[in-house]
């Protein structure tokens, strides 16, 4: 390794990447040995806003385990620390869901996160590619281990930290980051979520709704539509530059 690496996960008050709030972070940052962390962290975290059920069934988290924690706000200089000058940010199915909610809890802040030019190792991304499973099949078949503690944050990473090593062992074109994070990124995609993409004439379309496929600059409608509606900053941040719009 040459530039640093930060896997995390979130566990959320629900799904929705604009709306709801982080209830636990955990991450292990590896600095210039991917075998051994240079630093770990494991915190609950108070939303501010109730724990959907759905949310709490899965992971256990509890309105009455975070009242009394620290909000984001209130965490987020020590996070930002933990993960700035990272070149590469590892996770399972953190993509599209745990990077850009983690964007917007940054946002809400005044803080801009992730830098541009920053990589993404996604485990779930590759085995889905190679094997179609999850992360306890994942650890299964690649460590031939048993997900104790699955939807806890910190076990999560753990596992999904042995499953990147041993995708990059077993796989000779995924056995460097730099491999890995190409493999995982959808390099048509302009936003973190996906909503906007370059089409095979490398031109900036919609990727969903009712102008799918449609150049955003030659429909502009639809884009300003996004920027009035509960899309992640992120996504709109590409939007209005496509627009050159200040809306």
């Amino acid at each position: 390794m040459t530039k640093p690496i930060v896997i995390l996960d979130l566990e959320t008050t629900g799904t929705d990447v604009v709306k709801d709030r982080i209830v636990q972070f955990a991450g292990l940052r590896f600095e210039d040995n991917f075998n051994t962390p240079s630093q770990k962290i494991d915190i609950l975290i108070n939303p501010e806003v109730p724990i959907s059920a759905n949310a709490a069934a899965v992971h256990g988290i509890t309105d009455q385990d975070v009242v009394l924690k620290d909000t984001f706000k209130e965490v987020s200089q020590m996070l930002f620390e933990f993960l700035d000058g990272a070149h590469y940010y590892g996770g399972f199915n953190h993509i599209v869901f745990d990077i850009p909610l983690l964007s917007e809890e940054f946002g809400r802040c005044g803080v801009s996160w992730p830098a541009q030019g920053t990589k993404f190792l996604d485990a779930m991304k590759v085995f889905k590619i190679k094997e179609k499973r999850d992360l306890p099949a994942a650890l299964q078949f690649y460590c031939n281990m048993d997900h104790e503690g699955a939807h806890n944050a910190f076990a999560d990473i753990t596992a999904t930290h042995k499953v990147l090593l041993a995708q990059m062992r077993r796989y000779e074109d995924l056995d460097d980051l730099d491999k890995m994070a190409d493999f995982c990124t959808d390099k048509n995609a302009l936003d973190l979520a996906g909503k906007i993409v370059l089409d095979e004439n490398g031109i900036a379309v919609y990727s969903f709704g009712k102008d799918k496929g449609k150049s955003v600059s030659a429909f502009p409608g639809f884009g300003l539509w996004m920027l009035r509606n509960d899309f992640p900053t992120n996504t709109k941040n590409i939007v209005r530059a496509l627009l050159k719009s200040p809306a």
